[in-house]
C-alpha cells in the first residue's frame, strides 16, 4: 500500500501486489475548506485570537491561487504588523507588492527584509537568495 499523485487536492491510494496494480483516487476540496476557514476567521472580524501566521496564510492563500490581491496585501501587511521581525513575511509582501506594480515599496520591503536576513543570529533560512532575487526582478521591471 502506498500513496502517489500528491496534490493540494488529493492523491491516489496504491494497491500493488505481484503484477497487479490497483489506484484508488481520494480527492478532497481543500480551497472550499479553506475559503470556509478564511471566512468565519478573518473576513468576519469577530476573532480577536488571530495571530501573525493566520493573515500570512490567508494571504499567502489568495497569492497561490491568484484572488483578489489587494486582499491578499491586506492580510500580509497586517501579518508583518503583528510581527514585525519576521523577515520572510517582508519577502512576501514584498513579493506581492511587486505583483501590484508597486516597484517602489516592493523595493524598500525587499531590501528591508535582506538586511533582517544578514543580521539574523539563527541563519537567513535562504532568504538573502530570495531577496537578491527579487530585488533584480524589481529591478528588472
Amino acid at each position: 500500500i502506498e500513496f502517489s499523485h500528491l496534490t493540494d487536492d488529493g492523491a491516489h491510494l496504491n494497491l500493488v501486489w505481484e503484477n497487479t496494480h490497483v489506484a484508488i483516487p481520494i480527492t478532497t476540496d481543500t480551497d472550499g475548506k479553506v475559503m470556509v476557514m478564511i471566512e468565519d476567521q478573518l473576513m468576519s472580524g469577530e476573532n480577536a485570537d488571530l495571530k501573525a501566521s493566520d493573515y500570512h496564510n490567508a494571504a499567502l492563500f489568495y497569492q497561490s491561487n491568484e484572488m483578489d490581491m489587494d486582499q491578499a496585501l491586506e492580510w500580509m501587511n497586517k501579518s508583518v504588523e503583528m510581527n514585525p521581525d519576521a523577515f520572510w513575511y517582508i519577502h512576501r509582501q514584498a513579493v506581492l507588492l511587486k505583483a501590484l506594480g508597486q516597484q517602489k515599496e516592493a523595493m524598500a520591503a525587499a531590501v528591508k527584509s535582506l538586511e533582517m536576513a544578514k543580521n539574523n543570529e539563527e541563519g537567513d533560512y535562504g532568504y538573502i537568495q530570495r531577496n537578491e532575487d527579487l530585488i533584480a526582478e524589481i529591478k528588472d521591471m
